[in-house]
């Protein structure tokens, strides 16, 4: 299956959990041992280093890193199409993902509520959708839902936008990561939002929320923002998006990438790369290659392992911050 070509694990810590005290308490102790055998044909190769004021989380920079297929510059942050690559779209069309949420108003900022808090249906979510499309089609900007927490937006402004990634900005201040989207390049869809607050306060799905004690929809994120095309030099177009997984649910997609990894790519392809990614790093795995014949059994006879770390430093290394491990 093309798509577990790419694979990228997120560790609990990566998703704002813990690490565990030792590798005895570790919830993930099978699925270590599950994947011990690969420990003398996995390579590391590249790797990613968290950065406190990136536009892009470590995985939607992994993502990138892979669908690029080439190192990052500092001028992709914020700037990278995950909107436009999750939907395909290679024809030029630029797109956004626009994220419905509640802003904690306090003395001196607005905070960003993590939009799962809001419990969102999808009734309720179709019924806000519908009162502010109107804005967005008086101004020939497409806007389509396509689920309770995830619009989609379509418009020519969107083509080059830098904007951080609202899982950047969740629990934080709103005005300093919204703050960092040039308004120069995006004022017709900054107005759009504004006007768009105003018809969310009076919406009678607010009030009704409001009535209940819920948190309201005051607001709505814009990120995710560029268009596809002009990725020629990234993955082979049967390649499909990497795929970005939960610690939890790693163990049968891991199997799934080994079955598709052992044997070498088709020629032009890319090889197939393992991610995991921790809350301070993130580091990329490919297959170990060797020649057929006896030129391979004498590799393996007289090459030292390209790997003899436990998957457990590998996993510490990448959830600890810098100097907290020697590599």
């Amino acid at each position: 299956d093309n798509c577990a070509m790419h694979l990228i694990v997120m560790t609990p810590a990566a998703q704002g959990g813990s690490m565990p005290e030792s590798p005895q308490d570790s919830p993930w102790e099978a699925l270590l041992e599950r994947w011990s055998p690969l420990a003398t044909r996995l390579v590391p190769t590249w790797d990613l280093q968290e950065e406190d004021e990136a536009l892009n989380t470590l995985a939607e920079r992994a993502l990138a890193r892979l669908m690029w297929n080439r190192p990052l510059r500092p001028e992709d942050d914020g700037r990278l199409p995950l909107q436009a690559w999750s939907l395909g779209d290679t024809s030029g069309a630029a797109w956004a993902r626009l994220s419905p949420f509640h802003g904690v108003v306090g003395a001196d900022r607005i905070t960003l509520m993590p939009p799962s808090e809001l419990r969102l249906g999808e009734a309720e979510s179709r019924a806000l959708f519908d009162s502010i499309r109107p804005l967005f089609d008086s101004e020939s900007v497409q806007l389509h839902w396509h689920g309770p927490l995830h619009w989609r937006l379509g418009h020519e402004s969107l083509q080059g936008l830098s904007c951080a990634s609202r899982l950047r900005a969740e629990g934080d201040s709103v005005q300093r990561w919204q703050g960092r989207t040039p308004l120069s390049a995006s004022r017709l869809l900054r107005r759009l939002q504004n006007e768009a607050q105003i018809v969310l306060h009076g919406h009678p799905g607010n009030q009704a929320r409001e009535t209940r004690g819920e948190p309201t929809v005051n607001s709505l994120w814009l990120d995710h923002a560029g268009s596809a095309a002009g990725s020629g030099q990234g993955l082979a177009p049967a390649f499909h998006q990497p795929v970005v997984l939960p610690w939890v649910q790693a163990n049968a997609a891991v199997q799934a990438w080994v079955d598709a990894a052992l044997p070498p790519p088709p020629a032009g392809q890319p090889e197939p790369t393992l991610v995991l990614c921790g809350r301070h790093a993130a580091q990329a795995f490919t297959m170990r290659r060797l020649p057929a014949g006896w030129r391979g059994a004498l590799a393996r006879t007289i090459l030292p392992p390209p790997r003899t770390r436990p998957w457990a430093h590998w996993l510490q290394h990448v959830d600890e911050p810098p100097g907290g491990v020697q590599r």
